[in-house]
């Protein structure tokens, strides 16, 4: 039952948390075993539990496997959701997340902008997940040297998590 998969999740979570991911894979290919079983191959919930378990392999800094498991949550999430659905911004910002891992900042920057490109378009400008986007292509922009477009993106998060969150929150520091 998919209720069961989401118990797996659950104690994933915990163990995510803990850092002890034996156990949070063990859960997590419990719950994608389910959903592969109940919903099928070409279901939404099937692609998170691939991209759950690709964010354990980047815990681990194992991001060639963890590209491997977004990149299957992709390709299911293009066929079910389309391109301008809030669960493909994020498998982008995974995909972007683990090129940054793997220090290829052109592919991370690639990613990041498909991501913030549909947040866009589905949150609008004044969201926290576009902030994050524009906060994730400002770093790597530092990190590729390029400090202009560096400060226009870290200054365009602020921007926004100002104007959402207030002067005084912590994630304005």
């Amino acid at each position: 039952h998919r209720d069961i998969a989401d118990s797996h999740i659950n104690l994933d979570n915990v163990y995510v948390g803990q850092a002890n991911y034996d156990k949070a894979f063990e859960y997590h290919f419990k719950a994608l075993d389910i959903r592969q079983r109940v919903c099928g191959e070409e279901h939404n919930d099937t692609a998170q539990s691939y991209n759950n378990i690709g964010a354990v392999y980047y815990y681990l800094s194992d991001y060639d496997k963890a590209l491997e498991y977004h990149f299957n949550a992709l390709e299911i999430q293009k066929k079910v959701l389309g391109e301008e659905h809030k669960d493909m911004a994020i498998s982008y910002n995974n995909i972007g997340i683990a090129y940054y891992g793997l220090a290829s900042y052109e592919k991370a920057l690639e990613y990041y902008l498909k991501a913030l490109e549909i947040q866009k378009k589905v949150f609008g400008e004044e969201h926290p997940d576009t902030a994050l986007s524009y906060n994730n292509i400002g770093v790597v922009y530092t990190d590729l040297a390029d400090y202009d477009k560096a400060l226009e993106y870290h200054l365009k998060a602020l921007e926004i998590r100002k104007n959402i969150l207030g002067e005084g929150h912590p994630d304005i520091a």
